[in-house]
């Protein structure tokens, strides 16, 4: 849900406070998490078993359960491998994998972590990848779900831009509600099962490693009382599924989650130089260009700046066979724009380049964004 725009686990509770432990009835090797309002079993490969909704006292369980990534390397998936390691505190569980060819250069550890807070009623799931390699990341599957009995009904709900936000999974007392935290995740999904997934789109360094957005999941009572939003006028299709009658728990459920994932990370204003609109250099070549752009950051660091964000500082290439990443920024110490963007970074600010906004042309320019009339 990335236009709603951030992984947690599961214990048994004493007393409201979480704590891992191995329950009753649960299988062995089994990890599980929980609170007071939702008790997750995971299987010792790293799969959803069960998830008890405790405000609804109603149980879920799964037929399976798998994540997949695609990857120039192949798919890897909890389908065949099984964890080599299994780390768990209080709030989370890890499964790792050892997936990938034979030989330490070759080997891709993915790790799938779960983590729940103490008084949410919604764990997160999210992949964590370690390479040793160069590695495309093509499509991620976070959870392909399915049921061991079918749902009572199942919502598929869009709101901005008709961006999928969330999947309610309806039973007689209340119900699953779930997603990945990414504006452009595809949701397939009946009363047998769902199977969440988004493209990262990705290429990464070796040793650069890469954490997923997550999905999520939780719980909810029903309330009896339906709401339907569907008598006013949108702009740009804006909610798409307002027509849709959701419970009122529904939208509390979700609501809390939203205000979680969406509260603020910084809790101060940043000082930031957008340089955009700013007439340095377009691409810093020669001393009297790289000196334009010391003396602003000089300038900038006085006054206690916090973050520059770079236009294109040189006219970057595509990945290709030889250099299978965006090179946003030259490797070679005495290129002019390396030496700005190291020069920022020694004076204390934070740096960003936005190589997507404008794209170099012939000349070494770059070409402003169009905009077209509706």
């Amino acid at each position: 849900m990335e236009g709603l725009r951030r992984c947690r686990l599961f214990p048994l509770v004493v007393l409201g406070i979480a704590v891992l432990a191995l329950t009753p009835g649960a299988a062995a090797g089994s990890q599980v998490l929980g609170n007071a309002k939702i008790k997750v079993m995971v299987s010792d490969g790293g799969s959803l078993e069960s998830i008890e909704n405790l405000l609804a006292s109603e149980k879920s369980t799964f037929g399976s359960d798998v994540f997949a990534l695609d990857t120039d390397l192949g798919v890897f998936s909890n389908r065949t491998a099984q964890p080599v390691l299994v780390n768990k505190d209080a709030q989370q569980v890890e499964f790792r994998y050892e997936l990938g060819s034979a030989g330490e250069a070759g080997k891709v550890g993915v790790s799938l972590v779960y983590r729940l807070g103490p008084e949410d009623a919604f764990f997160r799931r999210c992949l964590k990848i370690t390479n040793n390699t160069p590695l495309r990341l093509k499509n991620l599957v976070l959870g392909n779900t399915a049921w061991a009995e079918p749902a009572s009904e199942t919502v598929h709900y869009v709101t901005f831009i008709a961006a999928p936000t969330v999947e309610f999974v309806r039973h007689d007392k209340g119900g699953l509600f779930t997603g990945i935290e990414n504006p452009f995740f595809k949701a397939d999904l009946d009363d047998r099962g769902v199977a969440l997934s988004f493209e990262p789109g990705l290429i990464l360094k070796a040793g650069e490693g890469y954490t997923s957005k997550p999905q999520f999941v939780g719980v909810y009572k029903k309330s009896g009382v339906m709401v339907e939003d569907s008598g006013r006028d949108f702009r740009y299709n804006s909610n798409g599924s307002g027509y849709k009658p959701i419970d009122r728990n529904e939208i509390r459920a979700m609501r809390a989650f939203a205000l979680d994932y969406l509260s603020p990370v910084q809790k101060t204003f940043l000082n930031i130089n957008y340089q955009f609109f700013h007439p340095l250099p377009q691409m810093p070549a020669t001393e009297k260009d790289k000196d334009y752009f010391t003396k602003t950051i000089d300038t900038f660091s006085e006054v206690g700046g916090d973050m520059i964000i770079f236009k294109p500082l040189h006219p970057y290439t595509k990945p290709d066979a030889n250099k299978p990443f965006w090179d946003v920024v030259p490797d070679d110490s005495n290129h002019a724009a390396r030496q700005v963007a190291d020069y920022a970074t020694g004076q204390g600010d934070v740096v960003r380049i936005l190589p997507g906004l404008r794209r170099p042309r012939r000349g070494g320019q770059c070409r402003g964004p169009k905009f077209q009339a509706r």
